[in-house]
């Protein structure tokens, strides 16, 4: 009745799904990107987190350097 098509699309399909999945796994394991497209790394330190706190405006001045201090004495 349909006349005798094969697999038709599939034989493009199926190796679509693959490369799909393997890109997904790549992305779990091999990094996490944040919502600017940039590399997001896993753990930021302490003096990262409150120097973009700092820039972001949401400590001033005063703030993160007593913050900073405290941290220093802390890691030694």
């Amino acid at each position: 009745m349909w006349g005798n098509f094969g697999y038709g699309w599939g034989f493009a399909f199926f190796p679509f799904l693959w490369i799909i999945f393997w890109v997904f796994i790549a992305f779990l394991f091999f990094g996490r990107w944040n919502r600017h497209g940039r590399y997001w790394q896993d753990h930021q330190s302490a003096e990262d987190i409150l120097r973009e706190r700092y820039a972001k405006g949401e400590i001033n001045e005063k703030e993160y350097k007593e913050r900073l201090e405290v941290l220093a004495r802390h890691q030694k």
